[in-house]
């Protein structure tokens, strides 16, 4: 592990840069220009040599970037959300929460942090979360699921009370469930306010102090989400509201 010595620290827009001088040294041999190298010493480096950043992969998190700077600095990046996801074949792709069908019809997000799916209608669970050490959590719609309708990152199952549709949300890091509620007759219905969500799999539901949940399975933290919460989308012409809870897969950040 390199010494460093702390030389600076800047604030950007949803990430935290830290500069570092390394004790390293370029090699004298002549390197193949990249713009990634593996360790710290190979990057440094090669953006000595070539002139511009490097990155260092050994590094790469989907939070975190660490770059060896061509005057001999190193720069480390940190975001608030994530920006990149490894699939299970080691490679990196960009965040993408637009849903794709997958080979058993479910829809899942293209690219997040979460391997999260939505149901394709009928009487399969809702949502299926999968965590990294291989547990799981399931949300079940008390009834059966209308086919959805996808746009983007959303899918909606319309009507599944009268005048409510749900929708889910894929999430860089999880996913949200919706009711949207879209007349005064249909907020006045006592089943809305009965509606209970039933949960599976081999993990385990907890109360959190904040009044939010947390999805514990074989002693990792899954998932964590937010106490629910609920909001008038009204117009002049229609009575409406929305109730949401986020749901994260990596948890607090």
């Amino acid at each position: 592990m390199s010494v460093f010595r702390r030389a600076l620290v800047c604030l950007t827009a949803g990430a935290v840069a830290f500069a570092t001088v390394p004790s390293l040294q370029a090699s004298a041999d002549p390197l193949e220009c990249s713009d990634t190298a593996t360790t710290e010493g190979e990057a440094s480096a090669l953006a000595v040599q070539c002139g511009h950043r490097v990155e260092v992969l050994d590094s790469r998190t989907p939070y975190d970037q660490l770059f060896a700077e061509p005057d001999g600095t190193m720069t480390a990046e940190t975001a608030v959300e994530p920006q990149r996801s490894q699939r299970p074949d080691g490679t990196w792709h960009s965040i993408d929460v637009s849903l794709e069908p997958r080979a058993d019809g479910r829809y899942a997000p293209s690219a997040t942090v979460a391997d999260v799916s939505f149901s394709q209608g009928g009487d399969e669970p809702l949502v299926e979360l999968t965590g990294a050490q291989g547990s799981t959590f399931t949300l079940d719609w008390p009834g059966s699921l209308p086919q959805p309708s996808i746009d983007g990152d959303s899918a909606t199952y319309s009507n599944v009370l009268d005048d409510v549709d749900l929708v889910v949300r894929a999430t860089p890091r999880g996913f949200t469930h919706v009711l949207v509620v879209k007349t005064a007759e249909a907020a006045a219905d006592p089943a809305l306010s009965r509606i209970r969500f039933d949960t599976g799999g081999d993990a385990e539901v907890h109360p959190a102090a904040d009044g939010g949940l947390r999805v514990i399975g074989d002693g990792e933290n899954l998932a964590a989400a937010a106490p629910a919460t609920m909001w008038d989308s009204t117009d002049t012409n229609v009575a409406s509201r929305n109730t949401s809870t986020d749901i994260d897969a990596d948890g607090p950040r």
